[in-house]
């Protein structure tokens, strides 16, 4: 009987021992998360691990008109597009702080198509992965006038708006005086209208880029022979010219599955050249099957993602709801005419303040550098008035069809020289 009260004693103490420890450790874990409640930083960072699983994947659409951003993606040499976007999804309490340091990861966050810097977008197509349904409304009110978001569509939780996008269709808007031949150039541009024969002329030179070809000359750091180089345009057309107050503008449309850096700028800007009589019309041909002969860049001002496609997203995921954007055309060309065509015009206007003669304006075929060449101004105004450094020939002694240029007052640095002794060898 002794016995029996010695282990029952023995078990108690043992007991209520176990009992206190285990208080103490409870105590310690309740000091320790209001410890950690009390700083807001350690519990955002923590707080998507228990809820990444439960998230949906969501396609939401986007417009912005790029003139103040360094671009669409992030940048750490000024303000983008995602680097306001992400910042509005924080405080709209859609993401957290380690999300958007780990954003690509952890959101499975993807874009349907990068825009350079000073590109605007009307339909812009991300991905992300959101804890709830997502909101425009409270989105937009944590984001700038000039970037919005239109709508959303639910997607599979493993869609990739990049890969998912089979074709995507650009625009660029210009005022019509630069399609005017630079002899026949009127002292005053805003009075300038183009006739049928300037708008057949331009829409049949821009039609030579249709097909399957190399475009190592409409943009950088690629050669002849690089197989990223070739490019498929679907189709290439201008529309009817249309005014803008007093100013009449035309736009390019072009579609093609996908654009290398600048390659879209430098076709217009050698269409451009062509019709204002500094190129001939063969120099697109040529362009395709030299090493050596790269288009001038066009503003960046102009340029507009305008639609994206999905058209084999849509026929393999008929259960889901159809990745189509229609529903917001009448947001989109709001946006559009209210946004990023006025400021557009407001720049073209402003450079054209004073009448432009023929004596002080006599523009060629020009490059400002040679392969990593990107002109910057903001306005077509300043793009005519700086292509004139340089104009094209063909060596005539050339069996490699290499196409030679006037390098004279160019800055070339070290690796521009060594290309350029590469192929003329």
């Amino acid at each position: 009987m002794s016995i029996v009260r010695t282990l029952c004693s023995a078990f108690l103490r043992r007991r209520s021992a176990g009992s206190l420890s285990a208080a103490n450790d409870t105590d310690l874990l309740l000091n320790s998360t209001k410890a950690h409640d009390v700083d807001p930083n350690k519990l955002e960072d923590e707080q998507p691990v228990h809820e990444f699983i439960r998230n949906k994947q969501y396609a939401v659409l986007l417009c912005y008109h790029g003139e103040n951003y360094l671009g669409l993606q992030f940048n750490d040499n000024g303000p983008t597009i995602e680097s306001h976007l992400f910042a509005a999804l924080i405080r709209a309490g859609f993401v957290s702080k380690s999300d958007y340091k780990e954003s690509r990861y952890k959101l499975r966050y993807t874009r349907a198509s990068r825009t350079d810097s000073g590109v605007s977008a009307l339909r812009q197509t991300i991905s992300l992965s959101l804890p709830r349904e997502f909101n425009a409304d409270e989105l937009n009110a944590h984001l700038p006038y000039d970037v919005r978001a239109v709508g959303s569509i639910r997607v599979t939780k493993s869609f990739d708006a990049q890969k998912w996008c089979d074709h995507r269709s650009y625009c660029y808007i210009m005022p019509s005086f630069a399609l005017c031949n630079w002899m026949n150039e009127s002292k005053i541009r805003v009075s300038y209208r183009a006739d049928a024969y300037t708008l057949s002329m331009t829409n049949e030179i821009f039609k030579v880029f249709e097909g399957t070809h190399r475009f190592h000359n409409y943009t950088v750091k690629r050669d002849m022979w690089d197989k990223r180089s070739v490019r498929s345009v679907l189709s290439a057309s201008i529309s009817n010219v249309f005014l803008y107050g007093d100013l009449e503008m035309v736009a390019f449309h072009i579609k093609g599955k996908s654009f290398m850096l600048h390659q879209i700028r430098r076709m217009i800007g050698m269409t451009i050249a062509i019709m204002r009589g500094r190129a001939t019309p063969d120099f697109i041909q040529n362009s395709f099957e030299n090493p050596l002969l790269p288009a001038p860049t066009a503003p960046s001002l102009g340029l507009i993602l305008e639609k994206q496609y999905f058209d084999n997203y849509n026929r393999l995921h008929k259960k889901m709801p159809p990745l189509v954007w229609d529903e917001y055309d009448s947001e989109v060309e709001k946006f559009k005419h209210e946004v990023v065509v006025p400021r557009i015009v407001e720049v073209e206007l402003k450079e054209n303040s004073y009448p432009l003669t023929s004596t002080n304006f006599q523009p060629v075929f020009t490059v400002s550098k040679f392969l990593r060449v990107s002109l910057t101004q903001a306005s077509m105004e300043n793009y005519l008035r700086d292509v004139k450094k340089h104009s094209f020939t063909k060596h005539p002694e050339s069996s490699k069809l290499t196409t030679l240029g006037e390098w004279k007052g160019l800055e070339l640095d070290e690796e521009d020289v060594k290309i350029i002794a590469k192929y003329q060898k």
